[in-house]
């Protein structure tokens, strides 16, 4: 991960190269992997897919429920911020967990898509940092 919290894209970048692609890469902000000629995607996911980290297990029904309490937890702190910062509120357990499964349509219900539609860049790293958005990782050590 880059400062800027972007990825680095050297290891594809790289793969790129290997596969005989001319490749000029930049980690700078605005910048990235550039092919001289193009590249098929096909050639381009492949080569994501190799460095790319896999995906995680799913959570189980245990998991599920602490990462949406956390998330509960996290939308009450982001209320109490002085930020005039309107967080909606959370769906029942039961609509958050057939939405987080993809058996119901819908966006899954998280307080930081209000912060990241209602804050600036500023107000957003100021509220991210007093109430910390819950990882999965950090969960369950996933």
């Amino acid at each position: 991960m880059l400062a800027d919290g972007n990825p680095d894209m050297t290891p594809v970048a790289d793969c790129l190269r290997e596969r005989g692609y001319p490749v000029s890469y930049t980690a700078a902000p605005g910048e990235g992997i550039n092919v001289e000629g193009g590249l098929p995607e096909s050639v381009f996911e492949d080569c994501v897919a190799l460095v790319a980290p896999p995906e995680p297990e799913p959570l189980n029904e245990d998991e599920m429920r602490g990462y949406f309490e956390a998330l509960v937890e996290s939308g009450d702190c982001l209320r109490r911020l002085d930020l005039a910062l309107a967080i909606s509120e959370p769906p029942s357990f039961e609509v958050w967990r057939e939405r987080y499964l993809g058996v119901q349509s819908g966006e899954i219900w998280t307080p930081y898509l209000d912060v990241m539609m209602q804050l600036n860049d500023a107000e957003e790293a100021e509220a991210t940092a007093a109430c910390p958005e819950p990882r999965t990782a950090q969960l369950f050590g996933g």
